[in-house]
Order: structure tokens, then C-alpha cells, then sequence
């Protein structure tokens, strides 16, 4: 909930920061996504557990390469479950490695340290996170609204 609210969010600016940099197009928008989905959680992991891992960021780029692959292989094995034979489990195989990949790296990174956050602002950090959120989500949806009233929008366009 909070990752895709992030990144429903944040995704537009980042991609926007990010075209500062000199870095290929297609990592671009993996690392806006990673980006926006970490801040969006990042209030949730603070208020329910009081910590977050260092790795955070580093472990969600070197995974997120690979978490299109695998939704892709799973949407063609699901259906061939249902055949089976001997190659269901060499199509398995191509799931296997990138599954394994991504069990190796979050293994890897369980072992960084985690920043602890205690006290009141365990509590006040994710309610300050929580409440730009919310202000953005505002924002966004009167500036919206405004360009539709205006018809400056090419989605009110579209319905006329």
C-alpha cells in the first residue's frame, strides 16, 4: 500500500530528477521506482518495527532488475502447471535463477546494520513522512482538478 502509493506519487519527480544524471534510460526509471516505492514504505517500517535497514535502497536496485523477469515467467508457468512434463521443470529452471538471485542479495543485505529509531520519533518521523504524503496526495489532486476545470487537461479532452 505505501510503496505504490509512493510511487504513484513520487515516481514523475524522481524520473524529473534523474534526467539530470548521465545514465541509461532504462535504469532511470528502475531506480524512480525503487526510489518512489522506498519513500512510500519507508513511514510504515519506521512506526511498526522502529528501525529500517541500511541496505534498503542498494538491495531494492540490485532486486528490482529482475522482479519484471520473474512476474513475466510466472505468468506463462502458472497455465503450464496445469500440462506438466518433463518441461515444466526445465521452464522452471529459468525461474529458479532469478528467484535464487534475489534470495542471495536480501540474504546478503540482511546482515547490514539497521538504523534504530526510537523514542518519540519512531512516532514522529513516520507522522511528518505520512503527512507530506498527504499534503502531496492534496496538491496533486486540486492542481487536477483545477487544469480540468479550466480544460486545460488532454484527459477532459478526451471525454467531451
Amino acid at each position: 500500500f505505501g510503496a505504490t502509493l509512493g510511487i504513484l506519487l513520487f515516481h514523475k519527480k524522481i524520473s524529473e530528477f534523474l534526467k539530470n544524471f548521465v545514465i541509461p534510460l532504462w535504469t532511470k526509471d528502475t531506480l524512480a521506482v525503487t526510489f518512489s516505492a522506498t519513500l512510500g514504505s519507508t513511514p510504515i517500517l519506521i512506526y511498526h518495527f522502529g528501525e529500517i535497514s541500511s541496505g534498503i535502497i542498494l538491495t531494492n536496485i540490485l532486486i528490482s532488475f529482475v522482479i519484471g523477469w520473474i512476474t513475466l515467467l510466472s505468468v506463462f508457468y502458472i497455465p503450464l502447471s496445469f500440462i506438466g512434463g518433463y518441461f515444466l521443470y526445465m521452464y522452471w529452471f529459468l525461474l529458479y535463477i532469478p528467484v535464487k538471485y534475489i534470495l542471495l542479495i536480501a540474504g546478503f543485505f540482511s546482515l547490514s546494520e539497521t538504523i534504530k529509531v526510537s523514542g518519540i520519533y519512531q512516532y514522529l518521523i513516520p507522522i511528518i513522512l505520512l503527512g507530506y504524503i498527504i499534503v502531496e496526495v492534496f496538491f496533486q489532486e486540486n492542481t487536477n482538478l483545477i487544469l480540468n476545470q479550466k480544460g486545460g487537461s488532454d484527459s477532459s479532452r478526451e471525454i467531451q
